[in-house]
């Protein structure tokens, strides 16, 4: 059965064309820095794409690059600007062509079950998908609410089958076990 984390990691992966969650996003503030340096073509073009300043852009600059002890100020990243950083990067790692795509596809499940020899393919005939839902997800995604998106997936599921068989909460039937999403 597939949990709510897992489930969220799989959207993750079939919204970003594959890549693993969370792996730039994790990475120190100067990894991050240099990285939305190199997908927007510049400082300006980061600080603008994450909605700071250029001045602060450099002084988070600094503060990541000061050593411990040493005599600079070191002001570092509050929480509020750790969520603009990560809206960057994820918007960065989208792209606009793909979250369109995205956004207008269908989504098809691959999923497992002990009854089943063969993975089946599950996509919005089957699941009966609420209208919005990719839009949905992408917007959760592009927000960093990682726990959003599986529950946008789970909630746009309108066939009654198969909302219950994909409840992660649900312990009484065998279920299905999640392995691939795509759009």
């Amino acid at each position: 059965m597939s949990t709510p984390d897992r489930i969220a990691a799989l959207v993750y992966r079939g919204v970003t064309g594959g890549r693993y969650a969370l792996a730039g996003e994790l990475a120190s503030i100067e990894r991050r820095l240099a990285s939305l340096e190199r997908a927007y073509g510049g400082v300006r073009q980061a600080a603008a794409a994450t909605g700071v300043s250029t001045r602060t852009w450099q002084r988070w600059k600094v503060a990541a690059e000061a050593r411990p002890g040493e005599r600079r100020e070191r002001q570092g990243v509050s929480a509020k600007s750790e969520a603009k950083l990560k809206q960057a990067m994820r918007r960065s790692r989208l792209g606009p062509r793909r979250e369109q795509r995205v956004r207008q596809s269908s989504i098809q499940l691959h999923v497992k079950s002990r009854y089943d020899e063969e993975p089946r393919t599950l996509d919005n005939s089957n699941l009966d998908l609420a209208p919005g839902t990719a839009d949905r997800m992408t917007d959760a995604y592009l927000v960093g609410d990682d726990a959003g998106m599986a529950d946008a997936l789970l909630g746009g599921v309108r066939d009654a089958f198969y909302a219950e068989w994909l409840d992660p909460e649900n312990t009484s039937a065998e279920g299905f076990d999640i392995d691939r999403i795509e759009f």
